[in-house]
């Protein structure tokens, strides 16, 4: 079980994905996140993204956010970002998320392969049943991460 401060992530508050993003910030640049003034307008942006978006979307969208940008993110920036659909992930945000963040080469290996089969316009039916049996290792994989 994918468990961060003795919590399983299905049980995140909005305190919990800002602990979340600063992990995620400080593998990414090597530094601490800097946080300047009160939290607490943070706190309430992502509270107001987790219901509007669920959590995983906002988990995900923050993993893509920090990845995607220097170390001169913000927060805010990204979580305003989700208004345009920058960095919220079309796919399966559960599964994204835990692949990104906890997967293994092989895994995130075959979660490239996946997108790629799945981005198919015209899959010949060899294709189709691979990326079925791809998608349910890949989702086998994600949720033993949580039960």
């Amino acid at each position: 079980m994918v468990k961060r401060n003795g919590k399983p992530l299905n049980e995140y508050n909005s305190k919990d994905v800002r602990e979340a993003f600063e992990w995620i910030y400080s593998k990414k640049h090597n530094k601490a996140y800097p946080t300047i003034g009160f939290i607490g307008h943070d706190l309430q942006l992502i509270k107001q993204a987790i219901t509007k978006y669920g959590l995983f979307k906002v988990l995900s969208g923050l993993y893509n956010g920090v990845d995607n940008n220097s170390d001169k993110v913000t927060l805010k920036y990204i979580i305003k970002g989700f208004e345009f659909n920058y960095y919220l992930t079309k796919h399966n945000a559960e599964m994204y998320y835990k692949i990104m963040m906890y997967g293994n080469d092989k895994v995130k290996a075959s979660w490239k392969r996946y997108i790629l089969l799945n981005s198919k316009w015209l899959p010949t039916a060899t294709s189709e049943q691979k990326r079925k049996e791809l998608k349910a290792r890949l989702m086998e994989w994600a949720h033993a991460k949580t039960n």
